[in-house]
């Protein structure tokens, strides 16, 4: 009698551990990707001010101009409860940021309340040209500047 107890209990806890690893419920969700929007910004936080989005625009387009990189900067309230890098990688590839066969597409991803920014690339020639430019320390700067008007 004891025997089939623990068949039982082995077989009720197989099934429920089975269904826990199955369930979708139980799985993170993935963030939905949005749709691209036109030109290098798309501020789905409204984080950036017109004179924050127009300068932001000039800096991509001139980048452009110089190196052929394309850029995409994108800001968004969150990307919980993904990391902010697996969705950054997910957009790029989603989006197809840069000319195809020149690896040269540059995303920045500003995840406003998850207080993170990140860049994805495919060529780390063009990581260093936007260090050079200080570009993270702008989208702090833009981060700080937001949250000051929040509080």
């Amino acid at each position: 009698m004891i025997k089939d107890t623990r068949k039982i209990y082995k077989f009720i806890l197989g099934f429920v551990m089975a269904f826990i690893i199955a369930s979708p419920a139980f799985c993170a969700e993935e963030v939905a990707i949005p749709s691209r929007g036109q030109g290098y910004v798309s501020d789905f936080a409204s984080l950036l001010d017109p004179s924050d989005k127009s300068a932001l625009t000039r800096f991509a387009s001139e980048l452009e101009r110089k190196t052929t990189a394309q850029i995409a900067i994108v800001t968004l309230q969150t990307t919980q409860p993904e990391s902010i890098s697996a969705f950054s990688v997910r957009l790029f590839d989603k989006w197809k940021i840069g000319q195809q066969g020149k690896d040269n597409g540059v995303l920045i991803l500003v995840a406003l309340n998850d207080r993170k920014a990140w860049i994805t690339t495919r060529s780390e020639e063009h990581t260093s040209e936007l260090q050079s430019h200080s570009f993270i320390s702008y989208a702090v700067f833009c981060l700080k500047k937001k949250n000051k008007q929040l509080t």
